[in-house]
């Protein structure tokens, strides 16, 4: 009976961790939960990007957080230091966004159809647009060229499938100037958008 006793607590202890960091540790906190596994390097770590959450540690996706190795993880934490453009490593700034919608009921998007053309227009270029799914998941996905620094730009939105039409805005960014993005960089990006996994 001992026995089965400390067999019982040795299991409970170890698992016990686990649930919590499954519970506390999720990429999408707060009020848009999706339920996905992304694809990311294994040094990278999730913190809030909301001044206000600075007192509780909180995260929320409606504030937004930041994707990226520790040590610009901290850097941006708390919207520490706002200017995302500064990194000088990869990451990924995460909220939701209310400039763009999901078709309830559908896997469209509200800026789906016109979202080519309005790019060219507004002088963007090597402009390419791809479609995909996680899962359930809707994701419409668009890279690009910045015409004013010649910077290329990544960004995905993710399809809640909820009744109020939320979607989630991934945007990907790498540090800028000569050089950028180089090969590794840019196969974080692909095999985010190629590898990332619905949880079941």
């Amino acid at each position: 009976m001992n026995i089965r006793f400390h067999i019982w607590l040795v299991v409970l202890i170890a698992l016990a961790p686990l649930s919590h960091a499954a519970e506390t540790n999720s990429w999408f906190p707060g009020a848009l939960s999706l339920k996905l596994t992304p694809a990311l390097p294994t040094n990278y770590m999730v913190v809030s990007a909301n001044p206000a959450a600075k007192g509780t540690k909180e995260m929320d996706i409606l504030d937004g957080v930041i994707w990226s190795p520790e040590r610009t993880a901290h850097q941006f934490e708390f919207g520490g230091n706002g200017k995302l453009n500064e990194a000088t490593e990869p990451l990924f700034h995460v909220a939701i966004t209310p400039l763009v919608t999901q078709r309830a009921g559908t896997e469209q998007f509200t800026n789906e159809k016109a979202l080519e053309a309005k790019s060219k227009a507004a002088g963007l270029t090597n402009v390419r647009i791809s479609k995909t799914k996680w899962g359930n998941y809707p994701v419409l996905s668009m890279t690009f060229e910045n015409p004013l620094d010649g910077a290329r730009m990544f960004v995905a939105w993710v399809g809640a499938n909820l009744p109020e039409e939320w979607t989630a805005l991934i945007n990907y960014r790498v540090p800028q100037g000569k050089g950028h993005p180089t090969k590794e960089e840019l196969k974080v990006w692909e095999r985010f958008l190629s590898e990332t996994q619905a949880q079941k």
